[in-house]
């Protein structure tokens, strides 16, 4: 937010200039280090697993290509935009598996890319981050699973240099871009930061057995993961230390079907960091509204999803899922005074998801076990 609208003037005196500079730096040392002390967070959180728990990964049952983006709808309060893509799959661990284990055990790998801009054009923090992450799942019971995940990753946070500086005024014509800043060589805008994180989750899934092996007609899950367990030195300044705090995630859910055309997901998330929280709790339903002809699982289905994020936005969301395709757009109403400054604009967020499934299991052995994605 300080980078944002941040002009140094100019004055006539060295000793004016001087002075700016210095409140500058203060206000950018102590200002940028708040900004970038929280971790990106979806409001479609299930449709970006690497984000929410590394340990999900292993529920991957063929390739699977994920596209996130979140934006900001009144570009002229404060640009806003986060795109993610993540390309997963199952491996085939043989030497993980013993003897007739082969279904009860199951390993994913997924790599992830996203950027993050916060903004305008005169001021811009940008974030770069590529996260490699590896899950492993085993079957405790017939119904319980657990899975244990780990991910290491790689962000670089860079500051734009499109500032205006009161050395680029010029008396009588104003600020000259094509002159070179007198303080550019004191700053590093570059970050370079390493981070490990792992999440662990607890199954109670029978959406696989058959009617009359099922003891209750529902699935369930709670997870839980920290992110930047390594808490990594964040700043953009060679003798200052700004180390990046960790992230707790805590998330879980019921997945409820009355029948085989309706299934309603009741689900929480809690975040935590630097002092921070988060809760969302909401619901996602899932409507066969048209069954495929064929023996393909080739449906076309309707998602619906509504949640509360505490003291901040309602978050409303509307989606399709057809055969091997997942869509989802979701729109945050800000209910806090922020929506007072933002002229009572939101969040818009689009998830797009393609999946595809091993020739020799047509059908999804597990099926859905959390909400959306």
């Amino acid at each position: 937010m300080l980078l944002n609208h941040i002009y140094i003037r100019a004055y006539s005196s060295k000793e004016s200039k001087k002075i700016s500079f210095v409140i500058y730096l203060f206000l950018l040392v102590f200002g940028i280090s708040r900004l970038v002390a929280q971790d990106p967070v979806f409001s479609q959180y299930y449709a970006a697993p690497s984000f929410l728990n590394p340990g999900m990964i292993s529920d991957v049952q063929g390739l699977e290509v994920t596209i996130n983006s979140r934006l900001n709808t009144n570009k002229e309060f404060s640009q806003y935009n986060l795109n993610h893509v993540t390309i997963a799959v199952p491996l085939n661990m043989a030497f993980l598996y013993g003897p007739g284990m082969r279904h009860d055990h199951r390993t994913g790998l997924a790599l992830s890319a996203y950027r993050e801009a916060t903004g305008n054009e005169n001021g811009k923090l940008n974030t770069l981050g590529f996260i490699l992450s590896f899950s492993h799942c085993i079957q405790l019971q017939r119904e319980h699973y657990l899975s244990l995940g780990i991910q290491g990753g790689y962000v670089n946070k860079h500051i734009s240099d499109d500032f205006m500086w009161g050395s680029q005024y010029v008396e009588d014509y104003g600020y000259d871009p094509d002159i070179i800043p007198s303080v550019s060589d004191l700053l590093n805008l570059n970050a370079h930061i390493g981070t490990i994180s792992a999440g662990l989750v607890y199954y109670y899934n029978s959406s696989s057995m058959l009617d009359y092996f099922k003891k209750n007609n529902f699935d369930a899950f709670l997870g839980v993961s920290v992110y930047n367990l390594n808490t990594p030195n964040q700043s953009f300044f060679d003798n200052v230390t700004s180390e990046l705090p960790l992230q707790t995630k805590v998330h879980g859910g019921i997945k409820y079907s009355t029948n085989k055309k309706f299934y309603i997901f009741p689900n929480m998330l809690w975040v935590h960091q630097n002092g921070n929280n988060q809760i969302n709790i909401g619901a996602y339903t899932n409507i066969r509204t048209f069954k495929s002809s064929k023996e393909d699982g080739n449906n076309f289905n309707t998602i619906l999803g509504v949640w509360y994020r505490f003291g901040d936005s309602f978050i409303a969301s509307l989606g399709t899922h057809i055969g091997q395709f997942k869509f989802a757009v979701s729109y945050d109403f800000n209910t806090s005074n922020f929506k007072i400054n933002n002229h009572g604009k939101g969040t818009c967020e689009i998830s797009l998801k393609y999946s595809i499934v091993n020739a020799k299991n047509k059908r999804l052995e597990r099926g859905l076990i959390y909400p959306s994605f």
